[in-house]
């Protein structure tokens, strides 16, 4: 039998005193992998209640710091820096709670990564893979800091070792992995991991832009032309400078860039 990233994480975290919360957190947890706005929201309620019926419950201050994160991604909040400081407060508190949480651990990898931290988000993601080496969140955030960080080839080996773990894998772990085989100049897998994830999500303008950029380095220029439009309509503001902004190497924001523009964007 298949054991899940789901269930090893529960099963390395102190157990719940409250059966309801334990309940609520995986009914969350659900709810955050569909990756929408309504189902985030919905998250957000039952994490908050799960907190009420157990204050201690670790894991339930981490599917809430999750749902902040989440907001920041997608651009569901007006305000990235006090939904950041949230999540961090509330890993912090998991941490507290119990430190031997991954979880816990992933979350505030995360954090750190959206902050720019890079180097303290390698600390923790490293510590939540110790905890639990099948941890797909971990994982997820591992490949995310290498590739902001420069390492490319461990972004790649990171981010298809989740694929392992999680077939199915997010759309932004897509992106990221997508964003390390473009700059690996492996445009086709490229390609591949992004038709896959944006058949399942049509909704994350970041894997149109870096599938047109795929498109134009493999040759299918009109396809590239066709998502660049879809990006200029739906964020007339698009910048491709600003877009690579996160990537420590300026060699690799200027690859990205030159690929962007050769997409039309």
């Amino acid at each position: 039998m298949r054991v899940t990233s789901l269930e090893l994480a529960k099963s390395a975290a102190k157990p719940p005193s409250n059966l309801e919360a334990d309940d609520l957190v995986l009914r969350g947890r659900d709810l955050l992998s569909r990756q929408t706005r309504s189902a985030n929201a919905q998250a957000r309620g039952l994490f908050e209640r799960a907190i009420e019926l157990d204050p201690n419950y670790a894991l339930a201050y981490v599917g809430l710091g999750r749902v902040n994160t989440n907001a920041v991604s997608q651009g569901w909040t007006q305000d990235p820096g006090e939904a950041l400081e949230r999540a961090e407060n509330l890993g912090r508190k998991a941490i507290g709670l119990d430190e031997l949480s991954p979880d816990a651990h992933a979350l505030l990898g995360n954090v750190a990564v959206h902050f720019g931290h890079y180097d303290r988000a390698l600390d923790e993601l490293k510590r939540a893979i110790e905890l639990n080496g099948s941890d797909a969140e971990a994982y997820s955030g591992l490949a995310e800091v290498l590739l902001w960080r420069g390492d490319i080839q461990g972004a790649i080996a990171a981010g298809e070792l989740l694929a392992q773990f999680q077939p199915n894998i997010s759309p932004t772990s897509a992106f990221n992995l997508a964003m390390a085989y473009l700059l690996a100049d492996r445009g086709a897998d490229a390609v591949r991991i992004l038709e896959q994830s944006h058949d399942r999500n049509r909704a994350l303008l970041v894997t149109n832009v870096i599938l047109a950029a795929a498109y134009a380095e493999v040759g299918r220029q009109e396809e590239a032309e066709r998502q660049a439009d879809s990006v200029r309509q739906r964020f007339p503001g698009f910048s491709r400078d600003e877009f690579g902004s996160l990537l420590r190497d300026p060699n690799q924001r200027e690859k990205l860039a030159r690929a962007l523009k050769k997409a039309g964007l």
